[in-house]
C-alpha cells in the first residue's frame, strides 16, 4: 500500500491486502518499546491493529509522522536507497492501493512445515 506524500506499508504475507500477516514467532507478537519516534523520512516501523499485535506488516514513512508515536514500534530507519522509496511513493493513491504493481523480491520466506 502507498498512501501519497505519508507512507508505504507492506508485509502482509498471508492475504496479500493489509489484513493478515505471520511471523517467525507465531500470529502476533508484543511491543518492545516507543523509545524511538516517527520524526523524519524513512522511518521503518512495524504496523500493528492494536496492542501487541505485530506480525509481518511494516511501514516506511515519507515525511514525521508524530502521531504515530507511543502506537506503532519503530525498528530503524532507511540509510540508503530513499530513491526506491520515493519512486514507490510517485505510485500511491488516496485508497493506498498503487498505480502499479509493486513486487518484493528476494526477500525472507516462512516454512510451512
Amino acid at each position: 500500500m502507498s498512501f501519497p506524500q505519508y507512507l508505504i506499508r507492506g508485509g502482509d504475507i498471508t492475504n496479500f491486502d493489509g489484513s493478515g500477516g505471520e511471523c517467525i514467532y507465531g500470529k502476533t507478537f508484543a511491543d518492545e518499546n516507543f523509545n524511538n519516534k516517527h520524526s523524519k523520512s524513512g522511518t521503518l516501523s512495524m504496523t500493528n491493529f492494536g496492542p501487541n499485535t505485530n506480525n509481518s506488516q511494516f511501514f516506511i514513512t515519507y515525511i514525521g509522522l508524530p502521531f504515530f508515536d507511543d502506537t506503532y514500534v519503530v525498528l530503524g530507519e532507511i540509510s540508503s536507497g530513499m530513491d526506491v522509496i520515493h519512486a514507490i511513493m510517485n505510485q500511491g493513491s488516496a485508497t493506498g492501493r498503487p498505480k502499479t504493481d509493486i513486487i518484493t523480491v528476494e526477500c525472507g520466506t516462512i516454512n510451512e512445515n
